[in-house]
């Protein structure tokens, strides 16, 4: 899991902590669509109800990934933001990938996303909840049975994609899970979440993948049907192919500029609500089982986040800003020429990998503007040692 496991575990920030309230209990075995109906119904629902819906929804759309990939058998899925290597159950008889399934989910997932925003919006900016979780009590129903099963624990499942695969599975299986105090800046860091994540669905949806993929996995079934010897592809390498062969036949498609539009919009939304975030955390004097922590904080995550994280990452967001507006461009790796990744996402055209790498396609989107620098991003890995991926899993 690439993209969604922090994500997964921080959006469940919202669960109310008025009068001592604690959905933590109730979560270990009630599925995640009953909660939500449940908090839906309330007829005057509160600044840490909406906060708990926000996160219930972004956890629903996880949870429906996952179910799509365990009934279709894929224990990889890249038509999806929530991405990378599942485990956890599968059904002995996987369903036929269709291409109105992918667009389906996809659809599902930008929506649910909205639906978050929403509640996030509908809390008071003078609100300040105070919101404890415990990660041990969550589950994602991947069978659909509306019962908790093993393997279905989520924090079983997103684990080892945060503290790495082998530290998880060698930890004392008696250990305590953290408890998180997810406080007023936090809102603003599981909204910036989910920019990002309507960001990259708008443009997978904007090459739409379905057709290629369909495509795909029936000329897999034929061949396969030819040729069923198990031992055949020891190494994996048709499946490889596969991957290649969606990929290519998507970015080959006219794609549509109205999504990668919207998906720039996300990706700028993301980067305001991330400083948001970054302010309000500065202005914190508690360290009370901290998700992500101020110079002055300590997160309950057991995850070192060194001093200054909040300006090197700031002049990362920079960087980012300066590319989506066109004020600085992309290098090219054959020449000091800028490319203009505002242009591009504007007014965008089917990807050719070998045009692009060689100069020809890449070249329509030439820019002016001065190319952007690695120094920021350097002086981001240094600080966090080398742990990139994971803080950027952290910080989005």
């Amino acid at each position: 899991m690439r993209l969604f496991p922090l994500a997964a575990l921080a959006a469940l920030a919202p669960l109310p902590a008025l009068a001592e309230l604690d959905l933590s209990a109730e979560l270990s075995t009630t599925s995640i669509s009953a909660m939500l109906e449940q908090l839906r119904a309330r007829p005057a629902p509160d600044a840490d109800t909406h906060f708990a819906i926000a996160g219930l929804e972004f956890l629903g759309a996880v949870e429906r990934t996952y179910q799509l990939r365990a009934r279709h058998g894929l224990e990889a899925f890249f038509a999806s933001p929530f991405t990378g290597y599942m485990d956890g159950p599968h059904p002995p008889a996987p369903e036929p990938l269709t291409a109105e399934v992918i667009t389906q989910s996809l659809t599902d997932t930008l929506a649910a996303m909205e639906r978050a925003r929403a509640a996030l919006d509908a809390i008071p900016s003078e609100a300040d909840p105070a919101l404890i979780v415990d990660f041990g009590a969550p589950w994602f129903d991947i069978d659909g049975d509306g019962a908790r099963g093993d393997g279905e624990g989520m924090a079983d499942l997103v684990g080892p994609a945060l503290v790495g695969t082998w530290t998880w599975r060698e930890r004392p299986q008696d250990a305590a899970l953290p408890v998180i105090r997810f406080d007023a800046a936090d809102r603003h860091w599981l909204r910036a979440y989910t920019q990002l994540i309507s960001g990259t669905t708008e443009m997978i949806l904007a090459y739409d993948p379905a057709p290629a993929i369909a495509r795909v996995l029936a000329s897999r079934a034929e061949i396969t049907a030819a040729q069923p010897d198990p031992n055949r592809d020891l190494y994996g390498f048709g499946s490889f192919v596969d991957v290649v062969a969606m990929l290519d036949g998507t970015l080959r498609q006219r794609p549509d500029a109205t999504r990668t539009r919207a998906a720039r919009t996300h990706w700028l939304g993301m980067i305001a609500d991330n400083r948001l975030f970054w302010a309000a955390l500065a202005t914190e004097t508690d360290n009370d089982r901290e998700w992500i922590p101020n110079d002055r904080q300590t997160s309950a995550l057991g995850i070192e986040f060194p001093e200054g994280l909040d300006q090197t990452w700031g002049a990362v967001l920079d960087d980012a800003e300066a590319l989506l507006t066109g004020t600085r461009a992309i290098p090219f790796w054959r020449a000091p020429i800028g490319l203009d990744l505002n242009a591009f996402l504007e007014n965008p055209a089917p990807v050719d990998f070998v045009g692009w790498v060689q100069g020809w396609a890449a070249l329509e989107y030439r820019s002016d503007a001065p190319p952007i620098s690695d120094t920021n991003w350097r002086a981001f890995s240094r600080v966090v040692q080398g742990r990139t991926g994971l803080m950027m899993l952290t910080l989005n």
